[in-house]
């Protein structure tokens, strides 16, 4: 299966948006577990505004999977498995790594959480209630729910692709209805909530998909400001929406997510640049957001010892360069190599 990756258009703005749901997850965290204060951005905002990235994720990566890989017959069981290979490539390397260095350095309990490894190791704890904080910080149950969207999407790609336009549009309005029900729900009987929920997580998957699905990227234009316009504009509506807590963000969220997944899919730069730099904030995300297990409460000397600090900007700076440094040290030193070598061993099979 040859990757579309080098065919399609670099979706720039939607590498901006991945790099701000990564960073605004790490001020929240900071704030809750790292003693962080961040002035206007008190932890109301942090905590409504981390809701809406954590949602922007999963409808980003099933967005983005099918807008590379839409071409691609997923029918063909050989095809599915490469491509369950190559997922595997990109996210279980890190996730181990993070397992070993939690049970060495972080972990008290031992004896539990050698009960959890084969749970653990096979991604599959956040479908089981009550180990979210057991495990990690709980930074790692979204791997356990993107193994399981991953599991999934060559077959609903079929599905959304076998649809005509008119078909994947009434999909689209009814996981829409379920996203905006399925808080409510959990509010008025007072049941676990959305945030950790396999079920609720892959219909935001499936939502991007078929987002993608239904955009006509022959649209996509060299110099097409107006999109970037737009999605400025729907940003600060929604940064200004959770500021302001209006409750209307709740249902109105996947309308302005949608729509900056749009827009953004939709501009291309008048200049034929590289971006290097966004693109390797974009590529340093997923171990950015998994390694801060290393940084918040279990971690008995670092924490402690960097939360004693005065200055506030101090213990800011100090968590961001730390996690910074071990996320690119981990993709080049550790990922990139391990991924090579896989591939190149695939391609011997």
């Amino acid at each position: 299966m040859k990757d579309n990756t080098e065919k399609k258009k670099r979706l720039i703005l939607l590498d901006v948006l991945k790099i701000l749901f990564a960073l605004f997850v790490f001020l929240r965290h900071s704030s809750t577990m790292g003693g962080c204060t961040y002035g206007a951005m008190n932890s109301e905002f942090l905590r409504s505004i981390n809701n809406v990235m954590m949602s922007g994720f999963f409808i980003l990566s099933g967005f983005s999977l099918f807008y590379v890989y839409s071409d691609i017959d997923m029918k063909n069981m050989k095809t599915t498995f490469e491509f369950y290979k190559k997922r595997a490539i990109a996210i279980l390397p890190i996730y181990f790594l993070v397992i070993v260095l939690h049970l060495i350095f972080l972990e008290s309990d031992l004896l539990m959480n050698l009960k959890l490894l084969p749970i653990e190791v096979t991604g599959i704890h956040t479908y089981f209630n009550g180990t979210f904080f057991l495990l990690h910080n709980g930074t790692t149950w979204f791997v356990s729910i993107i193994i399981l969207a991953y599991f999934i999407y060559p077959h609903i790609q079929e599905i959304i692709k076998f649809f005509d336009k008119r078909k994947k549009f009434i999909l689209l309005l009814i996981l829409f209805s379920f996203l905006t029900y399925f808080p409510f729900l959990f509010k008025w009987f007072n049941i676990s909530g959305t945030y950790a929920n396999p079920l609720f997580r892959c219909i935001e998957f499936i939502f991007g998909m078929s987002l993608c699905s239904v955009i006509d990227f022959k649209k996509q234009r060299k110099g097409s400001y107006e999109y970037l316009t737009l999605f400025i504009i729907l940003l600060i509506i929604e940064f200004v929406g959770v500021y302001n807590g209006f409750k209307v963000v709740d249902i109105a969220m996947y309308v302005v997510l949608g729509l900056l997944l749009y827009t953004g899919s939709l501009f291309i730069p008048k200049k034929d640049r590289k971006f290097k730099v966004i693109n390797f904030l974009a590529h340093i995300t997923y171990p950015f957001y998994i390694f801060q297990d290393l940084l918040w409460i279990k971690s008995k000397t670092l924490n402690p010892y960097i939360q004693s600090f005065d200055s506030n900007i101090l213990r800011i700076l100090m968590f961001f360069i730390i996690l910074f440094t071990i996320s690119v040290a981990s993709i080049y030193l550790y990922q990139n190599p391990i991924a090579n070598y896989l591939k190149s061993r695939l391609k011997k099979e």
